[in-house]
Formats: C-alpha cells, structure tokens, sequence
C-alpha cells in the first residue's frame, strides 16, 4: 500500500503479500479461514469490504502515476 500512496519513498522486500484482498476474500473455493477474516475483514459487511478497498494495493492503482519499476514473482502454491 505504501508504493501506491506514497511511490517515491519506498525501498522493501514484500514476501507474499495480499494483493487482491478484495477479490480472494470473496471467493468462496478459497480455504480461508476465521483469522483471515478477523484479520481482513469480511467483504459481506459493507463497511468491512469498503474498508478493504481502501487498503487493497490492487484495487488502488491509478492511472498515469509513475510508480518505481518492482520486481514480482510467485509461484503456484505459496502456502
């Protein structure tokens, strides 16, 4: 969240961040569990899914903002 707030100031190494809180919170195959959701909130209730939105790095990114190059990569299971 901080890349997109504030881009010019951050220098850090993110290992498996929640990116898309927003939508993996609403899928129902996930096998999230209560401590995700007291963590995260839960999308069902208005104020927790716009509280959500506010904080979810991909529900943030604007347009023509330059942001820093980042490096990304994954793999298939990160748990």
């Amino acid at each position: 969240m901080c890349l997109l707030r504030s881009p010019s100031s951050v220098w850090f190494l993110l290992q498996v961040p929640f990116l898309d809180a927003t939508n993996t919170l609403l899928h129902p195959i996930l096998p999230l569990v209560a401590d995700d959701f007291e963590e995260f909130g839960y999308p069902g209730d208005i104020n927790d899914f716009l509280a959500i939105r506010e904080y979810s790095p991909y529900d943030n990114v604007q347009k023509d903002v330059l942001y820093p190059a980042v490096l990304v990569s994954s793999s298939f299971t990160t748990r």
